[in-house]
């Protein structure tokens, strides 16, 4: 559901500083355990949590959507130098920013045990590419001074140019586009 999400994100300075962390925590509010399953397929990421039976009823309203950014398809190319040389990868794709807020309810019965409003916020993203570093180009060989040659004696040989095998290759880029998760 959008704006129905938890958020686990590092940040960390030039430095490898870490300045902010966020974590998903949540209270078992029963008076029994929880076993929290966790499974992929390889593309999702599903937890399930199982308990004692409380009666309780949770019900959660459709997202309301406001406050809608326009992000900037422009791409953004940023150099990683430890990438295969002229390669190219898709890490972000723009998405548009956007407030959202789901309420949840909890009932027993006719009784409302808990009420909630969660509001995200979510700022526009862009299309990011990693790049690897530009193809450089081979060494030519540098012109020599040969003597001219006179009539009867052996002419020099040409020196020899590098074999084409090796002059740096540039690959050919293919993005990857990952699926967006929010």
């Amino acid at each position: 559901m959008q704006g129905l999400d938890a958020t686990i994100d590092q940040v960390f300075d030039k430095d490898g500083k870490l300045t902010s962390a966020v974590d998903f925590r949540f209270k078992n509010s029963t008076e029994s355990y929880l076993l929290i399953q966790a499974r992929t397929d390889k593309k999702n990421l599903t937890f399930q949590i199982y308990g004692k039976k409380t009666g309780w009823e949770v019900k959660v309203d459709k997202p309301r959507i406001d406050n809608v950014v326009k992000s900037d398809p422009t791409p953004v190319k940023q150099l990683d130098p430890k990438m295969p040389i002229g390669s190219e990868m898709l890490i972000e794709s723009a998405q548009d920013g956007f407030r959202a807020q789901i309420t949840r309810r909890v009932t027993a019965g006719n009784a409302v045990i808990e009420q909630e409003t969660f509001t995200s916020t979510y700022r526009p993203s862009r299309n990011v590419y990693l790049v690897g570093p530009r193809p450089t180009a081979s060494p030519t060989a540098s012109p020599t001074r040969t003597p001219t040659a006179t009539a009867g004696s052996p002419s020099p040989a040409a020196s020899p140019s590098p074999p084409p095998e090796l002059i740096a290759p540039t690959g050919t880029p293919k993005p990857v586009t990952p699926t967006p998760s929010r």
